[in-house]
């Protein structure tokens, strides 16, 4: 049977949650600056793909004469339904013990703030990691998305649904030569490729990439002297540049600046074991239009309404993540679960462009 859990643990209560849970920052996850958020009404989504080619010219034409017609593409979407994206964690007997401890020490120190902040952070520390769960989920699938252009669950990276795809088709090959090599020309390789984009008529604004990929683009002996423009030899010898060197110089020539998404999440298997992980397809960079790379869309349900004020404690995050709180009589637990209908979606996938500079 399910109770309020202010019934387990006095102290707890739904305007405290709340002000913490909205007080809680997102920290280093980066995909809502790739992403950002945008409510969807329907429990499907659906990307947005721009014309392709230059824009097409009106006509000269005379006067009182009727307005040629142009025709109008098809632009074929992609689409499929909004993932279901849920989380949960119990504060056990043993937990609960430990508060009540921590209780004890309050009160026999009343004006020790230290002690009354440990309390409140047992209290709290399940919605917030909860939270964190659903962000560090839209990291992963929106990194996956950026450097494969699709994503798959699997056994090794949900506990949940395995299988669960989506594929955005974007237009995937090797570099030229693995940029790992010392005879590697990572800018003349940046120059063909938008150059083969103004030819279709766009060209490529950013460029996003790892930390890794980024320092074996500076250590490039061809880069150092696009950088410095310097003539290289058998015996020239170059001083590091930065990437804030290297973008003021690529921004110079026309081309697309490089922008780098570090961020670290991890996963933990039905035993209990903890994988950190970056969610990146190491080597994979993404040449596109636009810094904004998609948007993360969001629905909610009717389970976001229903109000069970008697049971459980619920609040809202950042408008799509559902917070829930309530306790158990028998084990005695306090149960936090987290709720969300989300996915990153990746717009203008026919103008995108993924090198693979290690293969």
């Amino acid at each position: 049977m399910n109770i309020n859990a202010n019934n387990i643990i006095t102290e707890f209560s739904q305007a405290n949650m709340n002000a913490i849970i909205q007080a809680y920052p997102l920290g280093d996850l980066r995909y809502r600056e790739y992403f950002p958020l945008v409510y969807n009404p329907f429990l499907t989504y659906s990307n947005i793909e721009g014309a392709d080619g230059a824009k097409i010219m009106a006509d000269i034409v005379a006067i009182g004469s009727k307005a040629p017609r142009k025709g109008r593409d098809f632009v074929e979407n992609i689409k499929g339904e909004i993932p279901k994206v849920e989380i949960a964690r119990d504060l056990n007997e043993k937990d609960l013990l430990t508060i009540q401890q921590l209780r004890y020490a309050v009160n026999a120190n009343p004006t020790n703030a230290g002690i009354k902040n440990q309390l409140i952070e047992k209290i709290y520390e399940d919605p917030r990691f909860c939270i964190d769960g659903i962000n560090a989920r839209m990291e992963w699938m929106a990194k996956q998305l950026v450097s494969t252009g699709k994503y798959k669950t699997t056994a090794t990276n949900n506990g949940g649904v395995v299988n669960v795809s989506v594929d955005f088709k974007v237009k995937t090959q090797n570099a030229l030569k693995k940029w790992a090599d010392a005879d590697a020309n990572p800018i003349e390789e940046i120059e063909k490729y938008q150059e083969e984009a103004k030819g279709k008529g766009y060209s490529y604004t950013t460029i996003t990439m790892s930390r890794a990929t980024l320092n074996q683009v500076l250590k490039n002996k061809n880069t150092r002297a696009f950088v410095l423009g310097v003539p290289i030899n058998a015996t020239t010898i170059l001083p590091d540049v930065r990437l804030e060197q290297l973008n003021a110089e690529l921004a110079e020539r026309g081309l697309p600046i490089i922008k780098v998404w570090e961020s670290f999440i991890s996963f933990e298997g039905k035993n209990g074991e903890v994988i950190v992980a970056n969610g990146w397809e190491e080597g994979n960079i993404l040449f596109s239009t636009s810094a904004l790379l998609g948007s993360t869309q969001y629905t909610t349900t009717t389970e976001f309404t229903m109000d069970f004020a008697d049971v459980m404690s619920k609040s809202i995050k950042d408008s799509f993540i559902l917070v829930n709180t309530f306790g158990h009589q028998d084990p005695i637990l306090v149960s936090t679960k987290a709720t969300a209908f989300a996915t990153p979606v990746l717009n203008d996938s026919k103008r995108k462009l993924i090198i693979k500079t290690k293969f």
